[in-house]
């Protein structure tokens, strides 16, 4: 088992640098670009062979990793617009979807204000922002929900001609469910936060703070 350390200062054949705080951001990106032309090489080279070559290097994987996350934000872009799209067919409605859209967006700042300032807690991981995909489903369900009572007050005559009392109708029938199926996930992810992993604690902590948001 072998295994290979690289440490600044660097020499790129062009210049020598002094020493790593000597241009670090030169340093930094001419580092990042040898590991990403390299990295290809070398694991092409395990390749027919019983050798397996494992690469980590911490800026490199800094690189990648914003990398994956511009490419996953398509598939949060796509989730929200099929979400948009599913409501806005079930309740024959654009303004209940866009609503939901402003919800869901605007319970993050929130969430990370408790989060970080209330609960100060530092670590903010990619994990955290797969609770969106979470939130998509609670606020979609919500506005079914309360939808579904909605349709089933016109049942009643005397609510069919008083829209106040119609509307507290709807509140009280469709708060109920809400209610269960938010506590119920919220409870679920608060429950993460005894987990010995910081990601997994972090994330269920955000989450629940984002379900309340």
């Amino acid at each position: 088992r072998s295994g290979f350390r690289v440490a600044l200062p660097i020499d790129d054949g062009e210049k020598r640098y002094k020493s790593s705080s000597d241009d670090f951001n030169d340093q930094r990106d001419y580092y990042i670009d040898f590991l990403s032309d390299v990295n290809p090489d070398i694991l092409d080279q395990q390749d027919g062979t019983d050798v397996e070559i494992y690469f980590y290097a911490y800026e490199w994987w800094g690189k990648k990793l914003n990398e994956y996350m511009r490419e996953d934000l398509v598939w949060v872009a796509g989730s929200m617009v099929f979400v948009f799209i599913y409501m806005m067919v079930h309740t024959w409605s654009a303004v209940l979807p866009i609503l939901g859209m402003i919800q869901v967006l605007s319970s993050f700042p929130l969430a990370y204000v408790v989060y970080r300032i209330v609960m100060r807690i530092v670590l903010f991981n990619m994990m955290n922002m797969l609770s969106i995909f979470v939130i998509l489903g609670i606020a979609a369900d919500d506005i079914f929900v309360f939808m579904d009572a909605w349709k089933q007050s016109e049942q009643y005559a005397c609510l069919a001609s008083d829209l106040e009392k119609r509307v507290a109708y709807v509140y009280r029938r469709a708060t109920k469910a809400m209610f269960i199926t938010t506590i119920t996930t919220f409870s679920a992810f608060l429950a993460t936060a005894i987990s010995d992993l910081a990601p997994i604690s972090a994330f269920g902590i955000f989450s629940a703070n984002l379900i309340l948001a």
